[in-house]
């Protein structure tokens, strides 16, 4: 019985650098991407994404995202969601809403083209191969997860509240969220109930979803 060692080397050999270089070039661009968005600066005016609900009155959120930032956004409060007069809270320019999410998934994504580019020098089987398609499939399905499935805690939200500044500031048992899933923007709203030391065990959220052209949805309970 003859050895497949030959055909295994000239498909080593043959096809498995075009492959990686195809690779390469994907994650290339989607590093190229990543950039521009974090460093995206558009003078004038951007046409604001309306978030709004059809099923409760009064709950709207206008929001201009630039790259990671959200530079601006105003969120208004109907009489029925918060038992109070409607309301108007405009976010203060000097304190950004920043989309960490985009960031932590642009670091996976460079890091799976700096293990690529360091490693594809020094292949030498194809268990070498594997083990790094293996590697950069960690890095790309963090990377997919952070855009797809954000995490999103009340806690994380609670705590994302004292880094940004709202004008009049938001009632003090109300907290709002921004975040990215897949190929939609997405306002969380919860009204907590409870003293102080009960906020994050006891809320109720609201969430818009519009798809990224700016189209508004229906609210998702």
């Amino acid at each position: 019985m003859e050895s497949p060692r030959p055909e295994v080397d000239w498909l080593f050999s043959v096809y498995v650098p075009p492959v990686l270089q195809q690779l390469h070039d994907s994650l290339q661009t989607c590093v190229t991407i990543f950039d521009r968005a974090v460093s995206f600066r558009r003078t004038g005016e951007v046409k604001p994404f309306v978030l709004k609900s059809k099923d409760v009155d009064g709950l709207t959120g206008i929001v201009s995202l630039h790259g990671d930032k959200i530079t601006k956004a105003t969120i208004k409060l109907g009489r029925a969601r918060t038992g109070r007069q409607e309301s108007r809270h405009d976010l203060v320019r000097q304190t950004p809403w920043h989309m960490n999410q985009i960031l932590d998934a642009s670091s996976n994504v460079k890091a799976a083209l700096g293990i690529l580019e360091t490693r594809r020098k020094h292949l030498r089987t194809i268990h070498d191969v594997v083990q790094l398609v293996e590697l950069l499939a960690g890095y790309l399905c963090q990377a997919h997860t952070r855009m797809t499935v954000p995490v999103e805690s009340l806690k994380l939200v609670y705590h994302m509240k004292s880094e940004v500044e709202f004008r009049p500031p938001l009632p003090h048992d109300v907290l709002v969220n921004f975040f990215i899933t897949a190929n939609k923007l997405v306002m969380s709203y919860y009204v907590l109930h409870g003293s102080s030391s009960t906020k994050s065990s006891d809320g109720k959220s609201q969430t818009i979803r519009i798809p990224a052209d700016g189209c508004s949805s229906s609210l998702q309970r």
